[in-house]
Parts: structure tokens; C-alpha cells; sequence
């Protein structure tokens, strides 16, 4: 599979789990998640590649939330 099919494969999956599932899986350390190897299963992904693309989201979930663009309370 190339890295564009990969990566929309990976965001369509993303985006069709409900957002509590989402913060589930963007936690440190995460909960037993029971859900999730059937839901890579039906999307037919390896569970090395979600964990590379969630390493990802926790990333950038981290450089946004204060980016500096709020002022400070003085």
C-alpha cells in the first residue's frame, strides 16, 4: 500500500470513531479498549501503523494546545 492510500485509510478511520473513543486513544497510557482490534480488523490495518499515526495526533494535540496565540493575563 502506498503512504497517500495508508494515510486515508488511516484518517477515514479516525474520523468514523466517536470522539470519546478518539480521546481514549490519544490517552497516556490508554484504557482496555476491547473495540479497537475489531476496529482495525473492519478497516483492515495494522496495529503498528495506527500506533505511528496516533503517536502523530498526540504530537500535534500537544504543540496546539496553547500555541501562544492567547494573551497572557496580565
Amino acid at each position: 500500500m502506498d503512504p497517500q492510500e495508508l494515510e486515508n485509510r488511516l484518517t477515514a478511520w479516525w474520523l468514523d470513531i466517536a470522539p470519546t473513543r478518539q480521546e481514549q486513544l490519544l490517552s497516556k497510557p490508554p484504557p482496555p479498549m476491547p473495540w479497537l482490534e475489531e476496529s482495525l480488523e473492519q478497516a483492515g490495518l495494522d496495529r503498528a501503523d495506527v500506533d505511528s499515526f496516533l503517536d502523530a495526533k498526540r504530537l500535534d494535540q500537544q504543540t496546539t494546545r496553547d500555541a501562544g496565540l492567547n494573551p497572557r493575563p496580565e
